[in-house]
């Protein structure tokens, strides 16, 4: 699920292959500043969808975003 949430994360990618000429490590990383949804965040969005999904009369998807919700 890609939504903006309220935590600050850094994502490292590795961006050079290969070992570095100084020192025989790998290559450097770079790094991007994203904000992610903290584990709250994260099931009141499934309790939401279980919820949005009821209303629609779609009982196998409710059953399977409340699991998703609790565990």
């Amino acid at each position: 699920m890609k939504l903006p949430g309220s935590r600050p994360d850094v994502l490292r990618t590795k961006s050079l292959s290969g070992p570095s000429p100084v020192g025989g490590a790998f290559g450097g990383t770079e790094s991007q500043s994203i904000m992610a949804l903290d584990d709250f965040e994260l099931q009141a969005a499934h309790y939401n969808m279980a919820c949005a999904h009821a209303r629609l009369g779609n009982l196998n998807d409710v059953s399977d975003f409340m699991f998703v919700t609790f565990h």
